[in-house]
């Protein structure tokens, strides 16, 4: 079908006299002046009303923990405007340990990684990330997660010790990600008490994750065995089973072993009772040379009667957690050991880009510098030219039919 414009509008371009008075003329050039001006308004000629696009870069950062190696590694996406997930995975036959998201649209996403053991291995995992496109620019945003090494901590119900009382210890322990086929394999908790204190018979097992708690019953999910001041808690297949599972559908799940203990009453006034726990999860046979140790817990010794002055103990380097570290000035200390540096707690970091293009980390967030934006289209700026070159031609056909008139 053609398109033809209407009579009128060709008699008044062609100069027909009597079609309209100059003033009607007149009138119709400013109409057709404000038109154009409309029209070079609306027109998009610059990316600020194009859509922007950016991209994530992870890179997982390498531990001494993996076996066999930390590669290949593969990430999940999602958040914004996805419709469904995205996986990707490194090149398994490289040293790769990074994957790119590109085109994403403005948005916040969150990242997480997925398994890629399989089977009786260590493999260290990264906390979920969060990134942010920002709306004012195109972004490469890179990353640099570091990975969770398993963790064991020790504390206690109490801050002292009062010789001939009970008390309890608590071991809290990290979650390792189930391997590709959705497995674990172990769970062991261990812990021989220094001398001055005997077990109880007492003892109980929980998951704590986020404000959820988990009640585990002792013959089903886990076995507790003693050997003289030794205490160990196994799990069992369909402890295994429960445990992966709560860890596959969330990122922080702990498990916490209490034991109750009996302090002598021939402890030492002014002493402090150091103890450690021992984890054996994937990767790290019960038999074998490595275990993921605790931090170094001490509790100091008081009198009965809860007064007196109890001597300051020494301080170690590399810290502790849980009460003084040390044996006191001129006091005994019941169970030397060497002190551990507490482990991460592993939160979910923030990131938001500094600049395009170039690693950010977890930290307050900060106003991002966009790139330049993208040139007009070749398109969009010859339309432009061509609309304004037609509508000009008409005003000057107006001026000199105008002045043939007068």
């Amino acid at each position: 079908m053609t398109l033809r414009a209407p009579r009128s509008l060709v008699n008044a371009i062609t100069g027909n006299k009597h079609l309209l008075s100059p003033t009607g003329k007149r009138t119709l050039m400013r109409l057709l002046a404000m038109l154009l001006a409309a029209m070079v308004i609306a027109t998009p000629v610059t990316a600020a009303a194009q859509e922007q696009v950016g991209s994530v870069t992870v890179k997982k950062r390498p531990t001494d923990l993996d076996s066999p190696g930390a590669h290949p590694v593969k990430f999940e996406l999602t958040g914004a405007n996805l419709d469904a997930p995205v996986t990707l995975s490194s090149d398994s036959d490289s040293d790769s340990d990074t994957v790119r998201f590109g085109d994403l649209a403005p948005g916040t996403y969150t990242i997480l990684e997925l398994a890629t053991r399989t089977g009786d291995v260590a493999r260290a995992t990264v906390a979920p990330i969060t990134v942010t496109i920002p709306t004012d620019g195109e972004y490469d945003i890179t990353v640099y997660p570091k990975p969770q090494l398993p963790a064991l901590i020790k504390s206690a119900n109490v801050d002292r010790i009062v010789p001939g009382t009970k008390f309890e210890y608590i071991l809290d322990g990290t979650v390792p990600l189930p391997d590709t086929n959705g497995e674990l394999h172990r769970y062991v908790i261990r812990d021989t008490l220094p001398a001055g204190l005997t077990l109880t018979g007492k003892s109980s097992m929980e998951l704590r994750i986020g404000s959820r708690t988990v009640e585990l019953t002792a013959g089903e999910h886990y076995n507790v065995t003693t050997e003289g001041n030794t205490i160990t808690a196994t799990f069992t297949p369909a402890g295994l089973e429960l445990l992966a599972e709560e860890r596959a559908e969330h990122a922080e799940v702990i498990v916490r072993f209490t034991f109750e203990v009996q302090a002598a009453f021939t402890l030492v006034f002014g002493s402090q009772v150091l103890n450690i726990g021992y984890l054996y999860p994937d990767g790290y046979p019960e038999d074998g040379d490595k275990s993921v140790v605790s931090n170094e817990f001490s509790l100091p010794v008081i009198n009965r009667g809860g007064g007196g002055i109890i001597p300051l103990p020494i301080p170690i380097p590399g810290g502790s957690s849980g009460g003084s570290s040390g044996g006191p000035g001129g006091g005994p200390v019941l169970t030397p050991g060497s002190m551990k540096d507490t482990p991460d707690s592993g939160s979910v970091p923030t990131i938001t880009p500094d600049k395009p293009g170039t690693p950010v980390a977890s930290g307050p967030p900060t106003r991002p510098e966009p790139r330049k934006p993208l040139a007009s289209t070749g398109a969009s700026i010859l339309g432009t030219i061509t609309l304004g070159a037609i509508l000009s031609l008409i005003g000057i056909t107006f001026y000199m039919r105008g002045r043939r008139v007068h």
